[in-house]
């Protein structure tokens, strides 16, 4: 099955489908955001970030290095990563959006702590019981290209 996968297109990659960039971002049972709410933060501080002088290009490298990775991991078949409980080829943009937080006004306080709060909550299950969601679905999607739907919890809260 993986030798097939990676038989077609650049490695496997080929064109980015928005379902597979919505599955890797706001899905519940995958979605980056979902699993890491604090992330949504990083996001907007990307924006926080290009607009302060003398940080725009280091906004901009950040912004195009997530974007990139969203990109290629929307292009690719496997798009979850095999057997984890969140998107496992989108660990670099955990950093990469960390970073932006601290150009988020300090207004952004109360969000912060609570999305902050419910992440540490998440990946404190996940680090506990390492749930493994099953994978059946997913897999049959590799030789049909109809969307998952928007069905489905985390993981961390449905299996753990």
């Amino acid at each position: 099955m993986f030798s097939q996968v990676h038989d077609t297109g650049l490695l496997g990659v080929s064109m980015p489908r928005a379902d597979r960039l919505l599955y890797l971002t706001l899905h519940p049972v995958r979605g980056l955001f979902a699993q890491s709410p604090i992330l949504l933060a990083g996001a907007a501080g990307l924006i926080a970030m290009a607009r302060t002088p003398g940080w725009r290009l280091e906004a901009a490298v950040l912004t195009a290095a997530v974007a990139t990775l969203l990109v290629i991991n929307a292009g690719f078949p496997i798009w979850w990563g095999g057997r984890s409980f969140a998107a496992r080829h989108l660990v670099p943009c955990t950093v990469l959006l960390c970073a932006p937080i601290a150009f988020l006004s300090p207004r952004w306080r109360p969000v912060l702590l609570m999305l902050l709060g419910l992440s540490i909550v998440q990946m404190a299950i996940a680090t506990a019981t390492t749930p493994i969601p099953n994978d059946d679905a997913l897999t049959a999607m590799l030789g049909d290209p109809a969307p998952l739907g928007w069905t489905g919890t985390s993981p961390i809260w449905n299996d753990a």
